[in-house]
């Protein structure tokens, strides 16, 4: 017996799925959802009325978590995630009470969760179709961070007080060459340099913010106009930083496109950005947007120079 599959009866699946009390049976007749421990066995005789809705135990649900926090690109949340599925106790209330400290954290797991259940249904869905000769249903799935991005404003920020944006610029910058072999004095100074003479309330800056829905600054990108450029409008992006808390979420790359849009909507103007220390592994995501290299700066410390020298030398 056919039946059509409405988002409506999705959702009941996917609560009857979850349910590890019950077992559950569709009646394919009434178009409903019946308990097994309510069903008779004569109530069986009449033929593919009663079908099996898809099985989900609880090792389902915990390949989900696993699936969940393999994908979660926030550096921070991952590793407490994987802590958690390894305690090996308690793991879907301790799970549950971890994401719920971040609303957007949450919100990604409520969407994933109910993106991959509703595959299930789906998959069991289509499976039924083909036996019935017809074809497939394709659904075209939300992305949920564009979901989780809309919780989120972001805007052009005329900056009132430079103090907060340049001490997260710098706590950006130090993090970014960290890896590199320099002191930290010489960080410091790599730093001072690169920002020698320039302030976010500059009227040659242009900053761009993104906020949380509680208005807490959560990322933000700083570019100055290059004034020896006279012919074109150009632009170099100084930072582009989210808090390690709200990683994850896609809010530099959107904050990236909003300037780019804005900027480059004149022909022939032109944005560029210097990729320092951990930012060179963005080198392909920046490509993958239009950017391309055009520039080089190669660097050799003493100790390696010597090093490679003397090996030249004993050959």
């Amino acid at each position: 017996m056919k039946f059509e599959l409405s988002p409506e009866l999705v959702d009941q699946i996917i609560f009857a799925m979850e349910d590890q009390e019950n077992e559950y049976y569709f009646d394919v007749v009434e178009g409903t959802l019946v308990p097994a421990k309510d069903l008779m066995d004569e109530d069986f005789e009449e033929e593919d009325r009663y079908i099996s809705i898809p099985e989900w135990r609880s090792v389902d649900g915990f390949n989900l978590m696993e699936r969940f926090t393999a994908s979660l690109r926030n550096p921070i949340y991952r590793e407490r995630l994987r802590q958690i599925l390894a305690s090996g106790r308690g793991v879907f209330r301790h799970f549950k009470n971890a994401v719920k400290e971040r609303p957007e954290i949450e919100k990604l797991w409520f969407h994933f969760k109910n993106r991959e259940m509703r595959k299930e249904v789906y998959r069991w869905y289509n499976a039924l179709r083909e036996s019935w000769g017809l074809k497939e249903v394709e659904i075209d799935w939300e992305d949920p961070e564009d979901l989780v991005l809309s919780d989120f404003w972001l805007d052009r920020w005329d900056v009132p007080d430079d103090t907060l944006l340049l001490k997260l610029d710098r706590d950006g910058f130090l993090e970014m060459v960290g890896p590199l072999s320099l002191s930290e004095g010489e960080k410091e100074g790599l730093y001072q340099s690169k920002r020698f003479g320039l302030f976010p309330s500059h009227p040659d800056s242009i900053v761009l913010q993104a906020r949380s829905p509680s208005d807490e600054l959560v990322a933000f990108l700083w570019a100055i106009k290059n004034k020896f450029r006279t012919d074109i409008e150009a632009y170099m992006i100084l930072q582009i930083y989210c808090k390690p808390e709200y990683r994850g979420l896609g809010l530099s790359k959107a904050l990236l496109e909003r300037f780019c849009s804005s900027v480059l909507s004149v022909p022939g103007n032109r944005v560029t950005v210097e990729l320092i220390g951990t930012a060179l592994e963005l080198s392909e995501s920046f490509e993958s947007m239009g950017f391309r290299p055009f520039s080089q700066v190669l660097e050799v410390d003493a100790s390696t120079w010597k090093e490679n020298h003397r090996s030249v030398e004993s050959t």
